[in-house]
């Protein structure tokens, strides 16, 4: 047994101690970096890429908690068409239905990024950040395609066991992803600005009218020389387009543009973010302050074929959709102006709090806690009425998918509203009544008029990593210990029902953990504010990484499905 490891296990069994007792502890005395720390050193010590030909300083994404084996993607689509032709790229593999691929999608593992660097800035222990920066140079060098963008994201990544890319399309897409920037700007400058660039030159369409795409193409055309100078003569939103403007896509084009600001003070990348973010604020009904979750119309529209009347994709709402397109991107822009502070944080944050302002009013049922399908004029869509087959829905095949399925709220809702009190809602009173109602949804208390009014729930039974950043939030515009202390009673719970074997997964049934957890990033931001600190380490942004392509068995699926959420 090396001296890592049985520290490691000391540790551990002071956590089970605590655990078995009641209280929290002092920063001082925080267990919550003990455990993160412990994390991370079983990932860096179980996910090095030891497969293959090459040992590269790579990580994979998952692992098996019982094996102790990589997650793998069992390949079903079909073989390659021209092996000839598809090695010019060289650095993609010939592809054939069975391949078994141990995924390395660095795409995938920003949170993971974001919590070594913090636990570098914590602990004075440059391991931990420098295995980071080592992954982030080696993809820069070796996966970089001549736009600038990474092969990575959505639809592509990395295969460890025969050092190849692999992927469902050649095509660049980040949906929520969001990068960790800074850290890539240190590991690289030159290499991370001109990603940004290529990010940008190859999902906007037309500069024009910031038409853009989630998919973005030409990745084997060079990098323009005048990058972000264009001319822009925006038609009113929603407008039609030829791409589909997911607001998923935008929301990491905008941290993008930001983040280049904010490493060269150059004002034309800013001023783009900026306005695309208009762009989707634009496109809000004047009559219920509801936006889609895109401000362009595509010709082949799909709700438009399905619904008819004035739907179309820029104006329906699906339950599906809204958990995205609402809360996700409220505590995106929050934290984007966040960023920008003096510099045009309010803009993103007063649209942001619009946002949800509106999604209260028109689709949310608090007495049943469920968001339901909708046109951003108000018009609901009853989906038991739905008789004609569609993308969204097919009544005579339920089991093909249901877009238009009613919702219970997720605790990103509960995320969101307490971070829009946090940041200048307390003006609205609905922000305050949905963060109260939410919290009596997710038993975490009786919430009342106002934080100085709130009662937490002692025994909460929650355990997720957005109810724990809400209560951070809460406390960080409240100064209220309670709401502080209901984040470690959150925490403790995380650790119960979702660390197992010295990893994060969904609960105690899952097989697999994906190593971009989101519970040891929430962990340490608490152990932060136990501290009395704040600003020190990177953002939690509200990622929701996933790869996609066909599974054997199953068809095209994200791996979020059918890795991490297996069961034994």
């Amino acid at each position: 047994m090396t001296a890592a490891r049985a520290g490691a296990m000391v540790r551990l069994a002071l956590l089970a101690a605590f655990l078995s007792q009641s209280g929290s502890l002092s920063a001082e005395e925080s267990m919550w970096l003990t455990v993160v720390r412990d994390y991370a050193d079983r990932v860096l010590e179980h996910g090095r890429d030891v497969y293959g030909p090459k040992q590269t300083p790579l990580l994979v994404d998952g692992i098996n908690i019982d094996t102790g084996e990589p997650v793998e993607w069992i390949y079903a689509g079909p073989h390659s068409k021209d092996e000839k032709k598809w090695n010019k790229y060289e650095v993609f593999a010939f592809q054939r239905p069975g391949d078994r691929w141990i995924l390395s999608n660095l795409a995938c593992q920003q949170t993971l990024f974001r919590t070594l660097d913090a636990l570098t800035t914590i602990t004075g222990d440059p391991h931990f950040r420098d295995a980071a920066l080592d992954a982030t140079r080696y993809a820069f060098r070796h996966h970089r395609s001549k736009s600038g963008v990474l092969y990575w994201g959505g639809h592509i990544a990395y295969d460890a066991r025969r050092d190849k890319v692999v992927l469902e399309q050649h095509m660049h897409e980040l949906k929520f992803h969001f990068p960790h920037y800074p850290l890539m700007i240190a590991a690289n400058k030159k290499a991370a600005l001109n990603f940004i660039e290529g990010f940008w030159a190859t999902h906007i369409i037309d500069w024009r009218t910031l038409d853009m795409n989630r998919h973005g193409d030409h990745l084997n055309r060079s990098a323009s020389r005048f990058p972000w100078k264009h001319r822009y003569a925006p038609d009113p939103p929603p407008f039609p387009g030829k791409g589909l403007s997911f607001c998923g896509t935008g929301c990491d084009l905008i941290l993008a543009g930001v983040e280049y600001y904010r490493a060269t003070r150059r004002g034309a990348p800013l001023e783009w973010a900026n306005r695309l973010a208009s762009r989707y604020a634009e496109a809000r009904n004047s009559a219920t302050g509801l936006v889609g979750y895109q401000y362009t119309i595509p010709e082949d529209d799909r709700a438009r074929a399905q619904f008819g009347g004035t739907a179309n994709e820029a104006t329906f709402l699906g339950p599906d959709m809204m958990r995205f397109r609402y809360p996700r991107n409220a505590v995106a822009w929050f934290l984007v102006a966040d960023l920008l502070g003096s510099q045009g944080g309010e803009y993103y944050r007063e649209n942001a709090i619009a946002d949800l302002r509106a999604i209260a009013r028109h689709a949310y049922n608090p007495s049943d806690n469920t968001l339901h399908p909708l046109l951003v004029d108000g018009t609901k869509i009853d989906p038991d009425k739905v008789t004609k087959a569609g993308y969204y829905f097919d009544p005579e095949n339920p089991k093909s998918g249901n877009r238009l399925r009613i919702r219970k709220a997720s605790p990103i809702y509960f995320r969101a509203y307490a971070t829009a009190w946090r940041s200048g809602g307390q003006r609205h009173a609905e922000i305050w009544e949905m963060t109260r109602t939410l919290a009596r949804k997710f038993k975490l208390g009786d919430f009342g008029d106002s934080p100085a009014a709130s009662v937490i729930n002692e025994d909460t039974p929650a355990h997720h990593p957005d109810l724990l950043h809400g209560a951070l939030e809460l406390h960080r515009a409240s100064r209220h210990s309670k709401f502080l202390t209901l984040a470690e009673k959150i925490a403790a719970n995380m650790l119960k029902h979702r660390y197992h074997k010295g990893y994060f997964t969904l609960g105690p049934d899952f097989v697999n953990a994906r190593f971009d957890a989101h519970e040891p990033l929430a962990l340490l931001h608490l152990h932060e504010a136990l501290a009395g600190r704040r600003h020190r380490i990177p953002l939690p942004w509200p990622s929701k990484p996933y790869f996609r392509c066909v599974f054997e068995g199953v068809g095209r699926a994200n791996d979020s499905n059918v890795i991490y959420e297996k069961r034994r």
